[in-house]
């Protein structure tokens, strides 16, 4: 399990991606405009699949690639 979750970890840390565990009331918690969450809905809300919840969409990769600097490397 410890391997399986410190590759996890890299993936996640790669791609900029964090998964927030919960956060004190009061607290600000940021976000990025660049991962996208289904709208609310029963049919969202079940938890049986991780990647279901969020995901990154085509234009947002298009605009985040024509950024990139190191694209054309």
């Amino acid at each position: 399990m410890n391997t399986v979750g410190r590759a996890l970890d890299r993936v996640l840390l790669h791609s900029y991606y964090v998964i927030p565990d919960g956060h004190p009331v009061g607290r600000h918690v940021t976000h990025w405009d660049t991962i996208m969450h289904p709208p609310l809905g029963a049919e969202n809300m079940n938890w049986h699949g991780f990647p279901n919840l969020w995901w990154r969409t085509e234009e947002v990769d298009r605009k985040s690639a024509a950024m990139d600097p190191t694209a054309d490397q």
